[in-house]
């Protein structure tokens, strides 16, 4: 495999480090953890973004890094299916334990204005 330069490596061993923490806390479910982890992950993403245009590459190191990018792409995609599951699990939970919100407040009509409001019986006929 060939060497990248050394900013361009380590700030890719950043990227890489961060990105399983971020994995470690999405499998551990703690929420406040994984959105630091998460912060932490954008903001190393950041720096290696603003590193990498003003690296020279050779070929063969241009490969290297398109490898190990698509790579960590190839794993956030991956976290991001298993976030949309967590959610998932999540909601239902949160259906089961309170389900009165799932039912909406107000009942949707088809006239522009508003539904037709209900008689009571009182008046059987209107007249102006």
């Amino acid at each position: 495999m060939t060497k990248l330069p050394d900013p361009l490596e380590s700030a890719l061993a950043q990227i890489e480090q961060r990105f399983a923490a971020v994995s470690a806390k999405l499998i551990a479910g703690e929420p406040q953890a994984l959105v630091e982890a998460t912060s932490a992950m954008q903001q190393v993403a950041i720096e290696f973004s603003q590193i990498a245009p003003s690296l020279s590459l050779s070929a063969s190191n241009s490969a290297a890094l398109k490898t190990r990018v698509r790579r960590i792409a190839a794993g956030m995609a991956i976290q991001r299916e298993n976030l949309i599951r967590r959610q998932v699990v999540v909601q239902r939970a949160l259906d089961a334990i309170l389900p009165a919100a799932q039912g909406v407040a107000y009942p949707k009509t088809s006239s522009p204005y508003s539904s037709v409001g209900r008689q009571t019986g009182a008046f059987k006929v209107l007249a102006a």
